[in-house]
């Protein structure tokens, strides 16, 4: 009677068994047709180990259950063969898998992100200064340039549909188009972290000096007048940050009408030799 038990009880989990390795069998058999028809495609070596498992997988689930003990135990020795065989192969596609799908979609979000920023960034530079014409917008306009030819590039791959290309090389791609966005983010965050400050300097200067020369414009003389409006418009012309803060602390000055003798030759000097300059530069277009 106790063996008779002893019978039943490893009959009823040999049927158990049986059911949860069909599911499992099943699982694994619709997870390789995944990998099998996936673009980019897998290599040529996964693609033939996928269809061995597979087939062995089908032929598995095709055999027809007997309730029979003798016919049972073989065939959940196959299964638990075949599972721990595919498992050796799936746990590493599903791995590569992942990784070009969640870094594809990463990849996508990226792209998007930064092609905004870059359009932002350069939104919010004042063109009008002559510093950000040579120093910024040279250094914005060459991010967007290597950021489009990878754009353009991610989107040849797209669509031709990753032609020529397997998951590993694609995943790869990701990870590297990736890198370089990221990189590009993190540049435009330290070039407009530097730059804005700047910009804004400069831009609270020039309006505190046109505002002092409204208020005070009764008691300027003319020269004074003039000096400040060629200050602040060689400030606003000038490639060079620190000569366009030193004009306006001029400009200021004069709009305060607390230039001193000494001061005057100073901004009589750096207007002048700025004028030669600029006919200078004129005469050489010109030839």
């Amino acid at each position: 009677e106790r063996l008779v038990k002893q019978h039943e009880v490893q009959f009823e989990e040999l049927k158990a068994s049986y059911d949860r390795y069909h599911k499992q069998i099943g699982a694994f058999i619709k997870e390789l047709g995944v990998y099998m028809s996936h673009v980019p495609p897998f290599d040529g070596a996964s693609i033939q180990s996928f269809d061995t498992i597979f087939d062995q997988g089908i032929s598995i689930l095709g055999e027809q259950k007997v309730e029979r003990y003798s016919w049972l135990s073989p065939a959940v020795r196959r299964m638990q063969a075949w599972l721990e065989k595919a498992e050796a192969v799936i746990v590493p596609a599903r791995e590569t898998y992942t990784a070009f799908e969640s870094g594809h979609r990463l990849a996508e979000e990226l792209l998007a992100q930064t092609e905004a920023e870059l359009r932002r960034s350069k939104s919010e530079i004042d063109s009008s200064w002559g510093w950000s014409q040579s120093e910024t917008l040279p250094r914005l306009d060459s991010l967007a340039r290597a950021f489009v030819r990878e754009k353009n590039h991610w989107e040849r791959l797209r669509e031709r549909n990753w032609a020529e290309y397997d998951i590993h090389r694609a995943v790869a791609t990701c990870e590297n188009l990736i890198t370089f966005c990221e990189g590009i983010l993190l540049d435009l965050g330290q070039t407009m972290t530097t730059i804005n400050p700047r910009q804004d300097q400069l831009s609270g200067k020039s309006e505190s000096v046109m505002h002092l020369l409204d208020q005070n414009g009764s008691s300027l003389s003319t020269s004074d007048r003039l000096d400040v409006r060629s200050l602040v418009g060689m400030a606003r012309e000038t490639r060079d940050y620190e000569f366009a803060n030193r004009l306006l602390d001029y400009a200021e000055t004069v709009a305060r009408n607390r230039a001193n003798p000494a001061t005057r030759n100073e901004i009589a000097d750096v207007i002048r030799s700025y004028q030669e300059s600029e006919e200078d530069q004129a005469g050489r277009a010109r030839r």
